[in-house]
């Protein structure tokens, strides 16, 4: 939720709150065995007996994999979808993982993110919906960075404050939208923190374009504007599933500038979409696909995607 409004509870979020909290509760206590069981009835029902945004899914992976065969398609279809059910059963069971992220997670290039943070300017870590994101920032918490992590609120706030509470038991603040958020952005860069953000999903009130699978897509700008601002440095974090551990891959942008403000945000924000795009393309199993990524159109491009 906001800082400034609390959201209604309505009896739908009761029931949505009490199924997630069954579900966390019966992952958290089951064998190895059982979670593939869950994690195989979970592709099917996604899958084969609901086909959840299957057209959106297809649709994505048209724009972005044109040159695939049908064939590679729906492989790389069906591997997402199996993806999507491990990454749900990851998310619910991420309670189990407190105090044993370094058992799960392995990190490539850190030393970038400490020479980063040697500059004491602050970061900005910025990542997307792919692999595991969900616990890049607690593992970092874990390792002994000071993490805070900004977050869109769910439609159900019973849930939202459910996995909020759960990254604040890794020691991870939750910076929520709101007036206030900007300001807060400020000081947790002022204080030479860390502030973790994913900027991959359409943002329909933005009125800035970059391409992303050669296709204009509306993004966010606020990650180069407060590099520009504050010459914090902008690093990219990428959580990837292989086989049941995790890898986290960082990436340090060399954002040069010219001195033109817009020209210059504009800039950033493209190459930041290019590394998104760059790990997408190696992982493309691993990506969020069920999102209408190109919802929001340009005024030099307004055929309706989806």
């Amino acid at each position: 939720m906001t800082d400034e409004t609390p959201a209604k509870i309505r009896l739908k979020h009761r029931f949505e709150y009490l199924l997630v909290k069954t579900l966390k509760n019966r992952v958290l206590s089951a064998s190895e065995k059982t979670l593939k069981i869950y994690q195989f009835a979970i592709y099917v029902l996604l899958y084969h007996v609901f086909r959840v945004n299957h057209k959106i899914v297809q649709t994505n992976l048209n724009i972005a994999f044109p040159d695939l065969s049908k064939e590679a398609q729906k492989k790389l279809l069906i591997a997402n979808y199996q993806w999507s059910a491990q990454v749900t059963i990851a998310l619910l069971r991420m309670d189990y993982w407190k105090g044993k992220t370094a058992e799960y997670v392995s990190f490539h290039n850190l030393a970038a993110l400490d020479d980063a943070l040697a500059e004491e300017n602050g970061i900005l870590l910025i990542s997307a919906h792919l692999g595991h994101w969900e616990i890049i920032v607690p593992a970092l918490a874990e390792k002994g960075y000071q993490m805070y992590i900004y977050v869109g609120e769910q439609s159900n706030p019973l849930v939202d404050d459910l996995q909020n509470k759960t990254r604040s038991s890794f020691g991870v603040e939750t910076i929520g939208k709101g007036d206030s958020a900007r300001f807060k952005f400020m000081r947790i860069l002022r204080k030479r923190n860390i502030l973790a953000m994913n900027v991959d999903q359409n943002d329909r009130k933005s009125d800035t374009f970059v391409k992303f699978f050669n296709k204009a897509a509306a993004v966010p700008k606020s990650a180069a504007g407060f590099h520009i601002a504050r010459k914090s440095p902008i690093l990219t974090a990428f959580g990837v599933f292989v086989g049941n551990k995790l890898e986290i891959h960082f990436e340090r942008m060399l954002c040069e500038q010219t001195g033109d403000k817009e020209k210059d945000q504009l800039k950033i924000t493209q190459e930041i979409s290019n590394l998104i795009e760059k790990y997408v393309r190696k992982y493309p199993d691993q990506y969020f696909w069920m999102h209408r990524r190109w919802k929001t159109r340009p005024a030099d491009d307004p055929e309706w995607v989806y």
